[in-house]
């Protein structure tokens, strides 16, 4: 099995890290409440125990009932029982500082309450020519749990995209018994949706060098669906390179491209490793820390590890073969010159 041993230290440097990374944005027993789940490891345990006491307070202020259960909450909402995920409101309390934890859970639990009774969802759902323009592709992390999605792609590894409808106060996923009476294939729904996010999710892009050689392209915007336009890279052609492109989808609302020309990218990838791994643990809307190499319209997931400030990465066999070809094309030009 090959693999690519990349130093780090001093590639990425602290003023760097911390500009690349502004860049791409910005009552339970006491026993089980201590337990913190990995994934939220930027708590200490005291602030986990604390972040778990504010949110059980406003759902008994609400008269919410709940059941904890490692890391997350089955809640009852509208007379349906709905798995409440603890880790975008988790990385955004920690983002934003104690002092504004009660805030912030008041307003993501009031929104909970009021998304089984968005006013006209049910009667909207029944009449697709009023709905077909709310409809969206969003991507999320294989990892997370999810119910019956009528619409279900994993066309990039490690994820899921996945037909959603964007409410007002929150977004909400398709399931099978949403579309009865719809007259459309999961294809077709598939089509309309990523339509949708071509034409009415507005991102933006900036070229940011770091060294000679290097320069990436941070995408962002502020709804859910940025994440989902890795999907239409292909109709970014000035975004890749003549070998593809590396790219990294940490959060719902960032990716960064790096366009394949030339063997800085071996360089390339000890940045967005770093990026991605840090990206991707403080979210908020994390979805992978995972590298990937996008090439003639697919997605290749590139494995790789930090240990003792190096990136190690197992490339498959076709990454080799392209990294050699890149080796010997600029071999055969110096040798011309």
């Amino acid at each position: 099995m090959s693999y690519l041993s990349l130093p780090v230290g001093y590639v990425v440097p602290a003023g760097v890290f911390i500009v690349l990374l502004a860049g791409f944005f910005l009552f339970i027993h006491l026993k089980r409440l201590k337990m913190r789940p990995s994934w939220a490891s930027f708590f200490t345990p005291g602030e986990w125990e604390r972040f778990l006491v504010a949110v059980t307070r406003e759902l008994t202020a609400r008269q919410i009932p709940y059941q904890y259960e490692d890391g997350a909450f089955l809640v009852e909402v509208g007379g349906n029982v709905v798995h409440v995920g603890l880790g975008n409101l988790a990385q955004i309390c920690h983002q934003a500082g104690r002092a504004r934890w009660e805030e912030i859970i008041k307003l993501h639990l009031g929104q909970l309450a009021d998304a089984p009774n968005e006013a006209g969802t049910e009667e909207l759902l029944h009449d697709f020519e009023k709905v077909k323009d709310q409809l969206f592709i969003r991507l999320m992390s294989m990892d997370v749990p999810r119910q019956d999605l009528e619409v279900a792609r994993n066309d990039i590894p490690g994820t899921i995209a996945y037909l959603a409808i964007d409410l007002p106060t929150t977004v909400r996923s398709i399931s099978t018994g949403d579309v009865d009476g719809w007259g459309k294939t999961p294809g077709q729904l598939y089509e309309i949706g990523l339509n949708n996010v071509r034409t009415k999710s507005v991102i933006q892009d900036a070229r940011i060098p770091v060294e000679e050689g290097i320069e990436f392209i941070g995408v962002t915007g502020d709804d859910f669906f940025v994440a989902s336009h890795t999907l239409l890279l292909h109709e970014h052609p000035d975004w890749l390179g003549t070998f593809g492109a590396l790219v990294i989808i940490p959060t719902r609302q960032s990716f960064v491209v790096y366009p394949i020309n030339d063997l800085h990218f071996t360089k390339a990838m000890q940045y967005l490793a770093v990026m991605a791994t840090g990206l991707e643990k403080e979210g908020p809307g994390s979805i992978t820390n995972q590298i990937y190499w996008y090439n003639d319209g697919c997605y290749v997931d590139i494995p790789y590890v930090i240990e003792n400030k190096k990136v190690s990465v197992t490339p498959p066999a076709d990454f080799v073969a392209m990294m050699n070809r890149i080796a010997e094309e600029q071999g055969a030009a110096a040798g011309e010159r």
